[in-house]
């Protein structure tokens, strides 16, 4: 499919798939900083998830000025009744899902790219549009995406929380002695309990950590169905297999006399790594630290490689504020499309449906959802920089 439809001076092409679509159209609209590359998305669209993706490319006079994303799926409302929601957004991994090249003004095409995902979501007979990973950066940059979502009949709602490790050390000695003397006793013992369980630390680019795909899904299966995170889809097997083959993917993985652990799978963007999908062998780890070892050694990874930030995701936020991270509020804007929607809608029960699949903020301790970090002996924003 191929749609196109005159908006002002824009013209909106709608895609079901992203190789009908330059690469280097699509990675000129990309942030340094963005995940949401073609390689990226393309690994994402053969990873077997029960989804169906678009893909929206705005042109003005015939160049590439700005793109989105999204995918169809079923929302499961009540037993026997799934309807159909588009989200704005990647199943997998967090992030706004615009782009623009530096040539157009962002807000000039913003609300152009956003009606043309309600327009699909309505052809595709969708319930209830959504656009996730929304924060205050997001809204500080792009002054107009409120008012727009507003005009065009959105609402906002708190979804979760994503956790940052801003990195102010030039080692990773340098940030256990930020730490204040409890939590940097509390890394010291976790070190030496893994140093005495006998681990070792490999850290392999995914190229070279093929011969674990096996064990990387039968241990975040081992993961799922401990947590059954309401908010986590199943992943299939070929998630780990497109997900080994892009060039800034980084496995850490823990093992223990020749047995895996753990493991965590990152990925380098530009100055961030992020953190993505892990798992572990509760029949094998017991009472070792393994997967908080994997973590310590994501930070030493990142210091030693000058990365300014981590990002470790969603979910388990008092683990991760434990490590340092600055929790960061993100929201979704929600517009009902049919009539059964709008009638949830006014009765509120969109918002009990979120938190009842786990995706509100819960009890937020400070404005927005933001939660700066605790555990360094004097604020990080008032630590000397590299």
């Amino acid at each position: 499919m191929d749609t196109q439809k005159n908006l002002s001076a824009l013209t909106i092409q709608v895609f079901e798939q992203l190789d009908q679509i330059e690469a280097r159209d699509w990675n000129g609209c990309c942030a340094a900083e963005s995940a949401f590359s073609a390689d990226y998305l393309q690994a994402l669209a053969r990873c077997e998830l029960d989804c169906t993706f678009r893909y929206f490319v705005a042109r003005k006079d015939g160049q590439v000025v700005g793109t989105s994303f999204g995918y169809l799926t079923r929302f499961p409302l009540f037993p026997l009744l799934h309807p159909r929601v588009f989200i704005g957004a990647s199943p997998l991994t967090i992030g706004f899902p615009f782009g623009f090249s530096q040539s157009c003004s962002d807000q000039e095409i913003l609300r152009t790219l956003i009606d043309g995902m309600i327009r699909e979501a309505s052809t595709q007979h969708a319930a209830m549009m959504v656009l996730r990973d929304v924060n205050k950066e997001t809204l500080t940059t792009f002054k107009a995406l409120e008012d727009t979502c507003r005009t065009l009949g959105f609402h906002r709602q708190p979804l979760f929380q994503q956790a940052w490790l801003h990195l102010r050390w030039v080692t990773f000695d340098d940030y256990l002695t930020a730490l204040r003397a409890r939590y940097r006793e509390l890394v010291h013992r976790d070190l030496r309990r893994v140093q005495q369980a006998q681990c070792t630390l490999q850290v392999l680019p995914g190229s070279e950590a093929r011969a674990f795909l096996p064990d990387l899904h039968r241990l975040w299966l081992q993961s799922y169905w401990k947590h059954q995170d309401p908010d986590q889809l199943l992943l299939p097997p070929a998630y780990f297999s497109q997900a080994l083959t892009l060039p800034g993917c980084r496995v850490f993985l823990v093992q223990r006399l020749g047995h895996l652990l753990t493991f965590i799978l990152t990925f380098e963007h530009a100055s961030t790594l992020e953190a993505g999908h892990s798992g572990v062998d509760y029949a094998l780890i017991g009472n070792i630290p393994a997967h908080r070892y994997a973590e310590y050694e994501i930070i030493r990874y990142a210091i030693d490689h000058c990365f300014e930030r981590i990002d470790f995701g969603i979910s388990h936020e008092a683990n991760k504020q434990r490590l340092g991270c600055h929790l960061q509020g993100q929201y979704g804007y929600f517009c009902p499309l049919s009539p059964f929607a709008r009638f949830l809608v006014g009765l509120h029960i969109d918002r009990w449906l979120l938190r009842k699949y786990g995706f509100a903020v819960a009890a937020p301790e400070s404005q927005d959802g933001e939660i700066a970090p605790y555990v360094f002996r004097k604020p990080p924003e008032l630590e000397e920089r590299r």
